[in-house]
């Protein structure tokens, strides 16, 4: 590679998963590209993890590890993380997936260098174990939409995207969303204000395991009371009040079905909305008009 090629980070959060972290890094530790360099967020994991990946990688200039000493979530911990890349582009993938493709980094770089107003990739997130397109990671709402066509889209998936670092430099960070729901939403949202396309680049592609524990998360009230109240809060921050009721209303509806009618989980999130209200309209920003009807021609996620 030229001397003048983007150097490339790639962005890991993980907490107590030391097999399958190693099998992430191991993966992208396997790409041809030349200049990239792998930095791990610990998210406070048990200390023995910990120090069982420190002790693996110890003097690999490829490998770093930042440790933090409390879990920061998904937002805090991805702005933890970007303090310390060094990258051109940041690639970010979750900890339970891996790449098999070994050029996957160059043809991330060639794409984002082709279009300057390309401000993201979101990548193809296949499943690992039944090599079929997790649905729910596919960044379009026409989920019979051809998974092997590339088109512009208004939101990315955290599994894997990349991002130029000059975006970040624009747009800023992450919001809070703590511990996690939608922080890709909200960030998309802004991107999209600042003028930057988010493209579906499915010539990169991760295989996403879908760990016991996430499945049995999926299913509890506190889940459901999460994902709906940062859901709402996205469009509290980002959109007009007309959408933010619309948003409302057919998002409750949606996890109160999805849910079997959990009256619980639905009261605790508008509970917990209630609870943050005047720190989550002191960062309101509405974005605008025109980007309104951007996402909306794009059949993005703005009237729900």
């Amino acid at each position: 590679m030229s001397k003048m090629s983007p150097t490339v980070s790639y962005l890991i959060i993980t907490m107590n998963r030391f097999d399958d972290l190693t099998e992430c890094v191991e993966s992208i530790r396997a790409q041809t590209y030349e200049d990239f360099e792998i930095v791990v967020v610990d998210n406070n994991s048990e200390y023995e993890q910990y120090k069982q990946f420190c002790e693996k990688y110890d003097g690999d200039e490829e490998v770093r590890i930042i440790r933090s000493q409390e879990n920061r979530g998904v937002s805090g911990g991805r702005n933890f993380g970007l303090k310390h890349v060094r990258g051109d582009i940041v690639i970010t993938i979750d900890d339970d997936a891996i790449i098999e493709d070994p050029d996957l980094t160059s043809r991330v770089v060639e794409r984002l260098e082709a279009a300057d107003d390309v401000g993201v990739l979101a990548f193809r997130i296949t499943n690992y174990h039944s090599r079929e397109l997790e649905k729910d990671h596919f960044p379009s709402k026409d989920k019979s939409r051809s998974p092997e066509e590339e088109f512009e889209t208004t939101w990315f998936i955290g599994a894997g995207h990349a991002i130029k670092r000059k975006v970040y430099e624009t747009v800023g960070e992450y919001r809070d969303y703590f511990p996690y729901g939608h922080e890709e939403l909200d960030l998309s949202l802004r991107i999209l204000d600042h003028g930057y396309r988010i493209v579906y680049f499915p010539e990169a592609e991760v295989f996403h395991k879908q760990s016991p524990e996430s499945r049995v998360l999926s299913n509890s009230s506190s889940y459901y009371a999460n994902q709906l109240s940062k859901r709402i809060q996205v469009a509290l921050q980002n959109l007009p009040w007309p959408y933010v009721i619309t948003t409302s209303i057919v998002r409750t509806a949606k996890y109160a079905f999805e849910s079997g009618l959990n009256i619980y989980a639905i009261l605790w999130a508008y509970w917990k909305l209630i609870s943050n209200w005047n720190d989550i309209l002191e960062d309101r920003k509405v974005i605008s008009e025109e980007t309104i009807s951007k996402v909306i021609r794009l059949k993005g996620p703005v009237l729900y």
